[in-house]
């Protein structure tokens, strides 16, 4: 089975991803009552619920993990390949907030705010891809929880767009830390492998140098 296209899913990525995700969201809910009187979610047909609400017991979801552990513990019966995905969603989610730097072929682009150099990440949209998702000029700034999906990455289908502005000193600053981050470690693709360790810059390799000697005085 196919499930990567691009910069998005397959029809049966979105599938599998959908028959897990609101399964997932759906058992959270019906354990702790974050929104009441929730329908169960039906692949392939328009949910009930606001997206709003939605979105309120998926932020719970990620802000008590455990929450993820009870719906494992409780569906004794969930087939393996899906248990896994769960599985590795809950020990490899990332929460937080993200630039969204380069629209690729392949995939989306977002990048952290902060590290020496910044975090890479090569993302793919759900049915659609980042970039027809949110038709923005980049970069802009988004919140989301990246997954790991199948050795590859997406996001877990929400994302809050602030609507910031950036001036073009901004801008040069991000593209300057992308292509830094971009020559030294490469864009992430994939949450679950091993990643290799970063190249040094020749000048951080000189200021490297330098403290080494000091040390060693």
């Amino acid at each position: 089975m196919t499930i990567f296209g691009q910069a998005a899913l397959t029809e049966e990525g979105v599938n599998l991803f959908y028959k897990i995700w609101l399964n997932l969201v759906y058992g959270v809910n019906e354990n702790h009552q974050i929104i009441e009187g929730l329908e169960k979610p039906i692949l392939g047909q328009s949910m009930t619920v606001p997206v709003e609400e939605f979105y309120k017991i998926r932020c719970a979801m990620w802000e008590n993990p455990q929450f993820i552990d009870e719906y494992l513990d409780q569906n004794v019966t969930i087939i393996e390949e899906e248990r896994e995905i769960i599985s590795l969603w809950r020990k490899h989610f990332i929460k937080d907030k993200f630039v969204v730097v380069k629209h690729l072929a392949k995939y989306s682009v977002l990048s952290t705010f902060s590290g020496d150099p910044v975090t890479l990440y090569g993302v793919y949209g759900i049915k659609d891809s980042i970039e027809d998702t949110n038709p923005l000029p980049t970069p802009f700034l988004l919140d989301t929880v990246l997954l790991p999906f199948k050795d590859r990455i997406i996001y877990d289908s929400l994302a809050k767009i602030f609507s910031v502005g950036f001036g073009s000193g901004i801008r040069s600053s991000f593209n300057k830390s992308y292509q830094e981050a971009k020559a030294t470690q490469g864009i992430v693709e994939s949450l679950t492998l091993p990643r290799p360790a970063p190249e040094l810059s020749p000048k951080k390799q000189t200021r490297r140098k330098k403290k080494l000697i000091l040390l060693s005085l």
